[in-house]
């Protein structure tokens, strides 16, 4: 019996010990470039995978972006015309294999692969692995959401379905015939819809109606009373709602009849908070024109209509107020900052912060740029215009407490950049705007990270260092442009050659 139990424990052990072995991460590749062409490099600056590219990307996962043409930017890519894109594996082997039309675009949880011959389209899921080659049904992939859902397709007939990210089966069958972002699964739903097209006596159509469908991950739909209508994303049980506004006091709440408001306003409808059972959390305000979902503090950012427009860079734009409450509906925020900007991410709480670009609509005060915190308290508040300067926020403010701003000089266009630090409802300059540049310009912009594993690149007197999140130089300026740290490596530029850098300033490796 002992000698059974022995032999289990090392079989467990021996399980125990694979599986460590399993989720260690795969070795760092960098991509390099050698006689114009581009490969792959390990951590000791050796050469794995032969340059044979124009364009390659740094890793995502075990896939990375590879392709036969010069593309600026991988990212945005017009649809107009292949350019032999490809994937390849940690070995160099293709995943997808470069084509003369095939362009690939990386979403947050796949690729989107396009065959613009065949005007075909499939992808590849980042989770599971999953390869679903380019299909003449599949018009269009829509890999926006999070991917807690199946991929939203459009066949050849325009209408929306749904496919598993696993094996490419279809799960939810095609039937809506609504497409957007909206189709997209966040925290487990969707909201795909559909479109009726309204005609007039005779025949002509003068506009559509619009019906939308909360569905959970198996198409299973989720149903509000009948008042209430699904306007938001998902999110640990809650959704924001619309109500019809059918009375006289309606009327008067309606919004005015200029471009923009039904972008964000369908309907002339009131916006409020629900549970999915219908319990109603924040009760419809017909004056709200949008309102988040509850953040990790429980807050929740609201835009009010003021009824008023303002005159923005020769625009007329709707005037609104933007405000926060707890999920009682009480006010932590009054809406008091003014904006003429809808979107909601802009003056919603991120890591315990909000930023905020309070326009007044009297012309006697000015712009201003304001950081509250979740109590309400204004911690930092600057003129946007001060003499001949103009002063911006890079928000939001980030985990470390840094937030960037910038001082642009009106006359000449020149801007500089410093760094604000927020702690303890404090907000102090850790530098004054000394910085050319702290936007690294060698790999594209959605590859650079804001203080990369505690680094962060800038630009001083024309050349490239990079500064700590103390704001000390601890690499100093000697390149002509660089790049945030990945797996402990930056790719800098310097007289036309790349080459990499440690956290040292040491160059690991450089481009012949």
């Amino acid at each position: 019996m002992k000698r059974k139990t022995a032999v289990w424990m090392m079989i467990l052990c021996l399980t125990a010990i694979g599986a460590q072995a399993e989720e260690e991460p795969a070795p760092a590749l960098y991509p390099i470039r050698e006689n114009g062409l581009w490969g792959y490099m390990n951590r000791a600056g050796e050469t794995v995978i032969e340059p044979q590219w124009k364009t390659a990307l740094p890793f995502s996962g075990d896939a990375a972006f590879v392709s036969m043409s010069e593309i600026p930017n991988p990212f945005q890519q017009s649809l107009g015309s292949g350019h032999h894109d490809g994937l390849i594996d940690r070995h160099g082997n293709y995943i997808v294999e470069p084509a003369p039309e095939r362009i690939v675009l990386e979403y947050d949880t796949a690729w989107r692969i396009v065959d613009t011959e065949a005007d075909a389209e499939g992808f590849r899921d980042k989770a599971s692995g999953f390869y679903q080659p380019p299909l003449g049904n599949f018009e269009q992939v829509i890999l926006s959401g999070d991917g807690s859902g199946p991929v939203a397709v459009m066949d050849s007939d325009g209408k929306i379905g749904y496919v598993s990210r696993e094996t490419g089966e279809i799960v939810i069958p095609f039937q809506y015939t609504a497409m957007g972002d909206n189709t997209a699964f966040y925290h487990g739903y969707a909201r795909p819809a559909d479109e009726t097209v309204l005609l007039n006596e005779y025949g002509e159509a003068y506009g559509w109606d619009e019906k939308e469908h909360l569905i959970d991950s198996r198409g299973n739909e989720v149903t509000l009373p009948d008042s209430m209508v699904p306007v938001s994303y998902v999110k640990d049980g809650y959704v924001i709602y619309s109500i019809p506004l059918e009375t006289e006091e309606a009327e008067e709440e309606r919004f005015l009849d200029m471009p923009g408001y039904e972008d964000y306003m369908p309907g002339q409808r009131g916006i409020g908070l629900a549970r999915l059972d219908g319990t109603v959390i924040i009760e419809a305000d017909p004056s709200i024109a949008l309102m988040s979902l509850p953040d990790e503090n429980g807050l929740v950012c609201f835009l009010k209509d003021t009824h008023e427009t303002m005159l923005l860079a020769g625009a007329e734009l709707p005037l609104l107020l933007a405000g926060h409450m707890d999920m009682e509906g009480h006010m932590i925020v009054p809406p008091t900052y003014n904006t003429v900007d809808w979107e909601l991410a802009a003056y919603a709480f991120e890591n315990g912060y909000a930023v905020i670009e309070d326009f007044s609509a009297k012309p006697e005060n000015d712009m201003r740029w304001v950081i509250i915190d979740t109590a309400g308290h204004e911690i930092f508040s600057r003129q946007v215009y001060t003499n001949d300067r103009s002063f911006f926020l890079d928000g939001p403010v980030q985990e470390n407490g840094l937030i960037w701003y910038s001082i642009a000089e009106r006359n000449t266009g020149e801007r500089c950049c410093g760094l604000l630090r927020i702690a303890d409802g404090q907000a102090e300059y850790l530098t004054d705007a000394i910085y050319e540049s702290h936007a690294g310009s060698v790999l594209p912009v959605k590859q650079q990270e804001d203080f990369a594993e505690g680094l962060h690149p800038v630009r001083q007197n024309g050349l490239w260092g990079y500064i700590n999140e103390q704001a000390e130089m601890v690499i100093p300026p000697a390149w002509d442009s660089a790049s945030s740290f990945r797996d402990g490596l930056a790719l800098a530029e310097k007289n036309g050659k790349l080459m990499y850098i440690d956290r040292s300033g040491a160059v690991v490796w450089e481009e012949k």
